[in-house]
């Protein structure tokens, strides 16, 4: 499944809590994200679950997922966030998925390299380009000793396929129920049918949250205006825009910004 695929480096980021956290009521990551954790105790809550942390075991956020910590100090993780491809473009998660949780058994021997991994980061000089070497080793290791789990199996009817591409395209910013259903040769009943039938979810609250955590991940990684980043979502009122995020995550937007500066990990 692996000899052949394409790895993608985004960032390695060690987080050490000193103090009691407990983040804003979503984060969102665009990308993989493995948490190795090294010292201390936390609960992740993620999609419903609550999930202790302790050292020894390494835990995994898929992209575009709502998450939060609770966290005791002193707690210190180190993360990696990537992205992988196999051979054929499909995003590794939509086929195979590591465990939520998972405590590998040459766990040291993992920290050993992302110890190496922080030395150069804090270094910052030429050899950091290592780095991405070091990280791809790291999740090679996690995927070739370590039991995945099947993703749902892929819909038959390959209009479902084309339904679901256009809804996690990063163009799509407005959803048009008739649009989407004529681009399939549907009639939007059909189309909802379809879609449910092959992801569980009808398309529109698909959409609802991948459009939600796109917004989540503009808003923590920049400094845009809210107002800019709300239209580029599709929403020309930032009033309803803002009772909108509240809805979904529980805080302002810039609440949630000014969260996520606080405990970004």
């Amino acid at each position: 499944m692996l000899e052949r695929h394409r790895f993608q480096f985004n960032s390695f980021c060690p987080v050490l809590h000193a103090r009691p956290t407990s983040g804003p009521k979503a984060q969102v990551n665009e990308d993989l994200h493995l948490l190795h954790i090294t010292q201390g105790r936390a609960v992740l809550h993620l999609q419903g679950s609550s999930h202790p942390l302790e050292p020894g075991v390494v835990a995994t956020i898929p992209p575009y997922t709502p998450f939060t910590f609770s966290i005791r100090p002193t707690f210190e993780m180190l993360n990696i966030h990537y992205q992988l491809w196999l051979a054929d473009g499909t995003p590794m998660q939509d086929r195979w998925s590591l465990p939520r949780l998972f405590r590998p058994q040459d766990f040291g021997a993992i920290e050993r390299v992302l110890r190496d991994m922080e030395r150069l980061l804090q270094q910052r000089g030429p050899d950091t380009v290592r780095l991405a070497a070091l990280a791809h080793d790291v999740v090679l290791r996690h995927l070739s000793t370590t039991e995945l789990a099947p993703a749902q199996d892929r819909p038959v009817d390959p209009r479902a396929e084309r339904l679901h591409l256009q809804l996690t395209a990063p163009r799509s910013t407005r959803y048009s129920a008739p649009r989407l259903a004529a681009a399939c040769a549907l009639s939007v009943s059909q189309m909802n049918r379809l879609f449910r039938d092959a992801y569980g979810t009808s398309a529109r609250q698909f959409w609802d949250r991948q459009r939600f955590g796109r917004v989540c991940v503009a808003l923590g990684h920049s400094d845009r205006p809210v107002r800019d980043v709300a239209r580029d979502f599709g929403f020309d009122d930032q009033a309803y825009f803002s009772r909108w995020f509240r809805e979904q995550s529980g805080v302002a937007p810039r609440a949630y910004r000014r969260g996520v500066n606080r405990s970004r990990v």
